[in-house]
């Protein structure tokens, strides 16, 4: 009888006993922090390659606004060169692993500007025609740890990135 009353008792001291609640409780919630701190480190390495991204986009239009002829061909191998490493000459170490020229577009916009007769002066400063160099990228950020395959997002998230600058001419 009193082998009984103890199988009897064994739900009621099991369901009381605390001792491995901790356990229970943080196998449970585990996989949720994981996947947040994963993802919040995915963000920011996200975040950072972006604004290296948007930085070389932006160098590049500048660096056409300031020469001469933005149409030169070898102006804007030079332009892409600065967006992809940081500097005019080739084999520079690239910004952003997988970005490469080809990503790189260079539109450039001629605008009137004449004067005009009626107030004597241009409806903008500068000289007739302006020039407005667009430079524009698309960008594949590839995941490192493995969350957007984790939650379904997919292999890469691509991300369009495009600055412009008026020509400056002397």
């Amino acid at each position: 009888m009193a082998r009984g009353r103890k199988l009897a008792s064994l739900p009621k001291r099991l369901w009381a006993c605390a001792a491995g609640a901790a356990l229970v409780e943080f196998t449970i919630v585990a996989p949720f922090l994981f996947v947040l701190a994963f993802g919040m480190a995915e963000f920011g390495r996200f975040m950072y390659q972006h604004q290296l991204v948007q930085t070389g986009v932006r160098d590049a239009a500048r660096y056409l606004s300031r020469i001469a002829d933005p149409n030169d061909v070898a102006e804007q191998t030079k332009a892409e060169n600065l967006a992809l490493t940081g500097q005019v000459t080739s084999g520079g170490t690239l910004r952003v692993a997988n970005w490469t020229a080809a990503n790189i577009n260079f539109v450039i916009t001629s605008i009137p500007n004449a004067i005009d007769p009626g107030t004597g002066a241009s409806p903008y400063r500068g000289a007739n025609p302006l020039l407005v160099i667009e430079v524009s990228t698309n960008w594949t950020f590839t995941d490192a740890l493995g969350v957007h395959g984790f939650l379904g997002i997919g292999s890469g998230i691509t991300v369009n990135v495009t600055h412009e600058e008026r020509h400056i001419s002397e």
